[in-house]
């Protein structure tokens, strides 16, 4: 399935359609949106003698959205030749705001990814790629992000010798959280997070997560072939006379890339405790 376009809402969208024939007569075009509604019916494009490719603006109107967050638009453009009618389809996405909540969606807005991305090695890919591609690597990079055992002891800089009894040391009052009882375990649960316990956390580490949500995304941007040949099984492969070998063995199994995970080391618990039954 071809990649499908994100575009703000309220926003002309230019779309081209190939057709592999000769002689188009005549053509026209219907916009329909997620549900089917016809936006648009049938109106005529203009053509001229030898055209293959049909060039369609959706005007920026029909693409207003008033009372969604998001919706889809179809685009139909039938083209007459010899008799015959052709029919080519494309479809985008419409977002009324580009922007994502913090810390459900991601850790860093799309404008700090832009800021932060230009200072970053590997930046330009991801800031080559428009917003709307922009957007899905961070939500991506966050995703793979919570997936780390973030320490509230070592975010929050607690040491274990200020409390008599450790294993209670974050039911206190000047702690966050502790107060109510809500985090009494060391690791962070981001399905329970909020935006204000969000807020709570120090700047420090929220800019560390923003800084890491946009490293990784530019990692996303980039790919990593070998990571994924050794993901898939691979043990060698060959183009012409060179050979890439991938050794067997595994590092410890992280879903960011090495660099993210340098970014976020301090805050994360990578302790692995062993018992005997």
């Amino acid at each position: 399935m071809a990649q499908i376009d994100t575009y703000r809402s309220g926003e002309a969208v230019s779309l081209s359609f190939a057709f592999n024939v000769l002689d188009i007569e005549s053509a026209t075009y219907t916009v329909r949106d997620g549900a089917g509604a016809i936006i648009v019916d049938s109106e005529p494009l203009d053509i001229t003698e030898g055209q293959m490719s049909i060039p369609v603006v959706v005007s920026a109107e029909h693409n207003l959205l008033s009372d969604k967050e998001r919706d889809l638009r179809h685009v139909i453009v039938k083209a007459v030749a010899s008799g015959l009618t052709h029919e080519e389809r494309k479809m985008y996405v419409l977002l009324n705001s580009f922007e994502l909540s913090i810390p459900g969606q991601s850790f860093a807005t799309v404008a700090d990814a832009q800021m932060q991305a230009i200072d970053m090695l590997n930046g330009d890919t991801l800031l080559a790629d428009g917003e709307g591609l922009m957007r899905k690597r961070l939500i991506e990079a966050t995703r793979r992000v919570k997936t780390l055992p973030f320490s509230i002891r070592k975010v929050l800089r607690i040491d274990f010798d200020r409390y008599d009894r450790p294993q209670n040391m974050l039911n206190v009052y000047d702690i966050p959280w502790g107060a109510d009882g809500a985090y009494r375990h060391d690791l962070i649960d981001w399905e329970q997070m909020t935006p204000e316990k969000f807020d709570e956390f120090p700047d420090y580490f929220k800019q560390a997560l923003m800084l890491a949500v946009v490293n990784e995304a530019c990692e996303i941007a980039n790919g990593n072939d070998v990571a994924a040949a050794r993901e898939d099984g691979i043990l060698s492969e060959s183009i012409g006379e060179t050979t890439n070998m991938y050794r067997t063995g595994k590092a410890a199994n992280v879903h960011v890339a090495r660099s993210t995970w340098r970014l976020l080391v301090s805050y994360i618990n990578n302790r692995m405790i062993v018992r005997r039954a």
